[in-house]
């Protein structure tokens, strides 16, 4: 009898050997996790006397719903939301469910006619975690004083990458809320501010005040819809010489006029920088003087190519800063080392029969 007892008890490490330990948050699993925090995002909006949100309530059961039997649950780590109304409760209830989750890398918020009370919780949310790498809150109702809300949050932050708050009605004091906290953060890579109704104040302290800061880490600017003008053109060229970090800059639709020196002033000034990788001026006034004046700059500038150009310049410097281009293409692409013979190599003969 004791043998056939330690028998069975060999079994029971054997078949224990075969179990997949799935990955857990503390005494949860990740399946187990998301449905706590559903039922926590849903519990907030009641005890604050409202209904949770349809939308962010299927973004937590989706996650580990699956048709497959074997597939593990999969991690939240972007959170998308569009083209569905939140309230101030909703986004306050959603943030504080996630305040302590660190898994979270995107929070996507477009078109949901966000205030600027919403702009309270988030940067609460943004001041205490030190993992999201997007904030996307384009197309809602934020003016200047829910942005100074988000930079507050952005202070202490040094996570986020990217940043787009395009499509909201910021106006130059936004702009200028921005700037001040870009110029302190080491981290913000892409700042997207299309359609934010800046002006010709707003985009020139920006780019005189970005561009020449040595430790900026800032690669993308969209500056695109908004009236900032030739002036600004003369601000980058007066500037972009002494930024070593920036690749893009998207200027389409920005009501450029047809002043020739603000656009000599621009061109000198990408002629002195070499980490442009593109620039888009589309959509813009440009004479054909000015878009062969242009193309024979463009022969100086080695780093561009990508570029973008009002289709008013004429297919003939369309096709030569499309040649341009190409060239800079090749020239940009790694060497590929021809596996060749060394030096003082030969072939073995063989020997003859």
């Amino acid at each position: 009898m004791p043998a056939k007892k330690k028998k069975g008890k060999k079994s029971k490490k054997k078949s224990q050997k075969k179990i997949v330990v799935k990955p857990r948050f503390g005494n949860l699993s990740i399946g187990q996790k998301m449905t706590q925090m559903r039922i926590l995002y849903a519990n907030n909006c009641t005890e604050l006397g409202e209904e949770p949100c349809k939308a962010i309530l299927s973004v937590f059961r989706g996650l580990f719903n699956s048709k497959k039997k074997d597939e593990e649950p999969t991690l939240l780590e972007r959170l998308q939301v569009v083209n569905t109304e939140l309230s101030v409760v909703q986004i306050h209830s959603l943030l504080t469910t996630l305040v302590d989750y660190p898994y979270l890398k995107s929070l996507i918020f477009v078109n949901c006619n966000l205030t600027d009370d919403c702009c309270i919780p988030l940067s609460h949310y943004l001041n205490s975690n030190l993992g999201i790498e997007t904030l996307i809150l384009d197309g809602n109702q934020i003016t200047a004083d829910g942005i100074t809300h988000v930079c507050r949050g952005l202070v202490n932050n040094t996570s986020l990458k990217n940043l787009s708050v395009s499509h909201n009605p910021l106006g130059d004091r936004g702009c200028l809320l921005l700037t001040n906290m870009l110029k302190d953060n080491l981290s913000i890579e892409e700042i997207s501010l299309r359609h934010c109704q800046i002006d010709v104040t707003g985009g020139v302290t920006l780019f005189r005040t970005l561009l020449p800061q040595p430790l900026t880490r800032i690669k993308h600017i969209d500056m695109s819809g908004n009236p900032i003008t030739d002036i600004s053109l003369v601000a980058i060229g007066e500037t972009i010489q002494l930024n070593k970090s920036v690749e893009a800059i998207i200027l389409s639709n920005i009501s450029l006029t047809n002043q020739d020196t603000s656009i000599e002033i621009f061109l000198n000034g990408l002629t002195q920088n070499s980490t442009l990788k593109q620039l888009d001026l589309s959509h813009n006034l440009m004479t054909e003087e000015q878009g062969i004046f242009f193309t024979e700059h463009m022969k100086n500038i080695k780093n561009i190519v990508k570029l973008r150009m009002p289709h008013v310049i004429g297919k003939t410097a369309l096709k030569k800063l499309i040649t341009i281009l190409e060239k800079n293409i090749k020239a940009a692409k790694p060497s590929k080392k021809k596996k060749g013979k060394g030096k003082g190599t030969k072939k073995k003969k063989k020997p003859k029969k």
